[in-house]
């Protein structure tokens, strides 16, 4: 995933997600773009929605995922940042 830093909002999340390096809950920063200024993210194959349309997920999966999700956020806040935007493909 690539994402441009064209505005402030952008790059404050870049250095977000520079602070999170290696965490295994967060999506890692993989690679950068100087010229024009970018970060590339890992990749996941698809998103949970995408994902859950194929198959129900089972009960187990469902609180697993969750607990993850939750984790991520935790830790986020901890470390005083608020994520804001929280969507289908991240």
């Amino acid at each position: 995933m690539v994402k441009t830093l064209s505005n402030p909002f952008t790059r404050k999340q870049r250095a977000a997600i520079e602070a999170f390096r290696g965490t295994q809950l967060i999506r890692q920063l993989v690679d950068e773009a100087v010229n024009q200024p970018a970060v590339v993210l890992e990749y996941l194959d698809e998103d949970l929605l995408s994902f859950s349309s194929k198959r129900k997920l089972e009960r187990s999966e469902v609180k697993a995922i969750g607990k993850k999700v939750l984790q991520a956020i935790y830790f986020m806040h901890e470390a005083d940042y608020v994520h804001t935007g929280t969507f289908n493909d991240n």
